[in-house]
């Protein structure tokens, strides 16, 4: 089956991981696809199609073609098996930078495999939690909601948007993501992301009044 080259891989590796600091991990890879014809172009089409079907992103790495490097590929699975894909693709990004030739690179993929695979996913993804939250102020302030209900159910971070229609945004995640989630609310009063600012008030157990610079809206976490 067809591999990106050593060049191709940082090619697609690069604008990914610059794009999930900011915007999440699907948008990234549409942009990616709609940017040109090359292959990491249709490599990142491929994945973002399979992610569309609701496949998990651990799975629909495997799926895409052409495919990353058998190694980056684990590295992607365990990355998003720990919700750290953020640093994972950091250090495959200096890996590949620093290594020309193919056995040291190979190499310091090995380590890292090593290194991320006895972690847990108690160590959460710091940029996870602050993407999915600017996503859903976006989205709160689109629909004029009232009230938003978050749960995590079979693979899914699912949102509901309450105002004068119910609107419900289904997006493949792993559970960590979703914890970090909860964990920003019930820790952080005020939380600032590139281009947002929000102020968070308990309520009731799970229940946040949620203040932005257009809206103010409930959230509810459902378990």
């Amino acid at each position: 089956m067809q591999e990106l080259n050593s060049k191709e891989t940082i090619n697609f590796l690069k604008p990914y991981y610059q794009g999930i600091l900011k915007k999440g991990l699907l948008d990234p890879l549409l942009e990616i696809a709609n940017s040109g014809t090359g292959k990491p172009n249709r490599a990142a089409r491929t994945f973002y199609d399979a992610q569309a079907t609701g496949i998990l992103p651990q799975v629909a790495i495997k799926l895409m073609k052409p495919r990353l490097p058998f190694r980056v590929e684990l590295l992607f699975g365990v990355g998003f098996e720990q919700s750290r894909l953020d640093y994972v693709l950091e250090d495959v990004i200096h890996a590949y930078q620093s290594n020309i030739e193919i056995e040291a690179l190979d190499q310091a993929l090995d380590n890292l495999l090593d290194k991320y695979s006895h972690l847990t996913t108690e160590e959460i993804c710091s940029h996870c939690s602050i993407s999915e939250i600017r996503k859903l102020i976006r989205r709160a302030e689109m629909e004029q909601a009232n009230t938003v209900i978050v749960y995590y159910r079979d693979g899914y971070l699912v949102q509901k948007f309450l105002s004068a229609k119910l609107v419900e945004v289904r997006e493949a995640a792993i559970p960590a993501v979703y914890k970090s989630f909860k964990q920003v609310f019930a820790k952080d009063r005020v939380v600032t992301g590139e281009d947002f600012k929000i102020s968070i008030i308990p309520l009731l157990k799970s229940q946040y009044k949620v203040k932005s610079k257009k809206l103010s809206f409930r959230v509810l976490f459902d378990d």
